[in-house]
């Protein structure tokens, strides 16, 4: 992070907690959350296994990797399908064994609320992240626009249960 950054301290950029710690938590989910996929995939369906290892590679590329994606303006899309979409729809299909339209429009709110929480925090970060080379959505359409998707995020949100 860089000097004048907005917000709470980072645990490993501000040294209070050593990289390979954070590291090493990070895996440790990882593996509790494929576990777990693996068995509910037991009981359900095992093609519930290329969801989770979407999931989890999702996750993992959204800050790592050469390229990523958070940093490419693809990070509010991301949280939208995957807080949204799939978490939704993948938790009706495992207690129901189906996804209906019902489900899929269940999933556009918390997808809209997880995106619009995502982009709020990146509006506050727009010229940090610009000065350090992140180019997130908010930095792609400035303040402005960002602020009109927000709205947009929100309207949707509240929306979707009159529908």
């Amino acid at each position: 992070d860089q000097p004048g950054r907005l917000g709470p301290p980072r645990a490993a950029s501000s040294g209070l907690v050593a990289p390979q710690l954070v590291l090493a938590a990070a895996v440790a989910a990882f593996v509790l959350a494929a576990a777990i996929g693996v068995w509910l995939c037991s009981v359900t369906s095992w093609w519930l296994l290329a969801v989770g290892a979407a999931c989890l590679l999702a996750a993992w590329l959204y800050t790592g990797g050469p390229r990523p994606y958070g940093y490419r303006g693809f990070g509010e899309l991301a949280v939208f399908v995957f807080f949204g979409l799939v978490a939704t729809c993948g938790t009706v299909y495992v207690e129901i064994g189906r996804v209906g339209t019902l489900a899929v429009l269940a999933a556009i709110l918390p997808g809209a609320l997880a995106a619009a929480l995502l982009l709020v925090n990146n509006i506050r970060d727009i010229a940090t992240d610009a000065a350090v080379g992140k180019r997130t959505l908010a930095v792609m359409l400035g303040p402005q626009r960002s602020r009109r998707l927000l709205l947009a995020l929100l309207g949707l949100a509240l929306a979707v249960p009159l529908l």
